[in-house]
Parts: structure tokens; C-alpha cells; sequence
């Protein structure tokens, strides 16, 4: 899944190293990621799917979801379980079906102390969702970014985080 913020310029190279470790990946994009998003470098990679339409069939059931980024108003919404787009919909199927999950989210400084952000990281942790930070690789906690270094962070973040957290989980998940 990809959301609308910096780190979503690199979900090609995400994708392709998923995709080199013998991982399947089918991307979805949100609307407002895709002018963030190398569509064209995103489907060599793995089967790309754009934002549908209602009604349009979800991809392949999935056996686990990574969302780079996670926004603060997908996160929220999928805390609420609002699924009024595509997106939302595979994420809250996730949930529901007790996927394993990881969510990198790129949340600013102005709003990592805004009251629903606690209610959904508290929540969305009792469900077992994995929490990497963007800045470090590190899981468990998340720290604001300094607004204006989304970029400087896109640049540093290492897609061989995600990939050892996916090879990391039990077999069954594969």
C-alpha cells in the first residue's frame, strides 16, 4: 500500500526488493500517491494496481501488507475503520483477516501530539501492528520528522528494512 508523502517515491525500489527476495508483490496506490509514485518503474516490479474505482475486485488475497508511508489521515481512518477507498479497504482487510503488518508512517512534528495519533498507534499496536520508523529501520516506536526533511529521509530509508521484517515471519505468511 502507498500513501501520499515523500517515501512514496521510492515503492519501485521497495517493490523490487521484495520481488528479489522471492516475495509476490501486488502495489496499490491511493489516488493522491500516484503523482508521487514512478507508476511505470512501480509495474516492472511487481503488479501495480492504481487506486479503483468502486466496485473494481481487490488484488490476490494478500499474506501480508506493508504500508510506506502511512499517513496520518489513512492511519486515522483505518483506526476508525473507514474504508472509502481501495486502499483503506485491503488495509482494513488486513486487520480483519489478522494479517501480519507493517506500517511506516510519516507523521510531522505538528501533528505527533495531536491527541487521535496516541488513540491510533495505542490502537492499531494491540492488533499487532509493526511499527518501522522511516528515519532509522527501527521497529516499536515512532518518532516525528522535522518538517521540510521528508526528502532527506525517502534518501536514507534502506528497503532491506522491510524485506527483513517479511523474511523475518513464520512461513505460513510466505
Amino acid at each position: 500500500m502507498v500513501c501520499a508523502a515523500p517515501l512514496a517515491r521510492r515503492a519501485h525500489d521497495l517493490a523490487a526488493h521484495l520481488t528479489a527476495s522471492g516475495w509476490d508483490v501486488t502495489a496499490t496506490t491511493s489516488v493522491n500517491a500516484i503523482s508521487w509514485v514512478d507508476t511505470g518503474a512501480l509495474a516492472a516490479v511487481s503488479r501495480a494496481v492504481a487506486d479503483r474505482s468502486p466496485g473494481t475486485p481487490r488484488p490476490r488475497p494478500a499474506s501480508a501488507v506493508v504500508l510506506a508511508p502511512g499517513t496520518f489521515n489513512t492511519l486515522n481512518k483505518l483506526r476508525s475503520g473507514i474504508s472509502d477507498t481501495p486502499a483503506l479497504g485491503v488495509l482494513n482487510d488486513a486487520i480483519g483477516q489478522q494479517l501480519p503488518l507493517l506500517v511506516i508512517p510519516m507523521i510531522s512534528e505538528r501533528l505527533i501530539d495531536h491527541p487521535a495519533w496516541a488513540e491510533t498507534t495505542t490502537w492499531l499496536s494491540h492488533l499487532n501492528v509493526t511499527f518501522l520508523d522511516p528515519s532509522t529501520g527501527r521497529t516499536g516506536a515512532i518518532g516525528p520528522l522535522r518538517s521540510g526533511t521528508g526528502e532527506e529521509v525517502t534518501a536514507r530509508f534502506s528497503p532491506a528494512w522491510v524485506t527483513g521484517w517479511a523474511n523475518g515471519l513464520p512461513a505460513a505468511a510466505r
